[in-house]
């Protein structure tokens, strides 16, 4: 029994991934199969989920199907802390699901130095709580 528990742990539902990863996962094997690959394995998300993401981020400016067909797009503003004038930066996170039943997540990073983090997860579980670890590095 301890060793399902192991398994069920945080680091087991989520994990960072490198660019390449999420490249290979979302758009495919090859630059020219592209747009064919993502239109046969790309998911669109169902209303359930979209209101649980609208759970964990309510002060999100916008939350949408766009730029791909399915994928949803999250923008917030994150205040810089150490500016008297207190300027916001955008950070934006990406959110797609793919046909098997993994999500992946493209969170750009506008103030550690401006990157992007990429993130793969397992079922709408493991998305949620990716999301819940994205917010308590930048909490809103």
């Amino acid at each position: 029994m301890k060793y399902l528990k192991h398994f069920e742990s945080e680091s087991s539902s989520f994990s960072q991934i490198n660019y390449s990863e999420h490249l290979r996962a979302t758009e495919g094997p090859s630059p020219i199969s592209r747009y064919q690959f993502m239109r046969q394995n790309k998911l669109s998300f169902d209303s359930n989920e979209i209101k649980e993401i609208k759970k964990i981020f309510p002060n999100c400016k916008q939350v949408f199907d766009g730029f791909f067909e399915g994928s949803i797009f999250i923008r917030y503003t994150q205040p810089q802390h150490h500016s008297i004038t207190t300027p916001t930066f955008e950070n934006d996170i990406e959110l797609e699901k793919m046909s098997d039943e993994w999500y992946y997540v493209r969170f750009q990073d506008s103030v550690n130095p401006p990157s992007n983090r990429y993130y793969k997860c397992d079922q709408l579980n493991g998305l949620l709580e990716c999301l819940d670890h994205i917010k308590s590095i930048f909490p809103i």
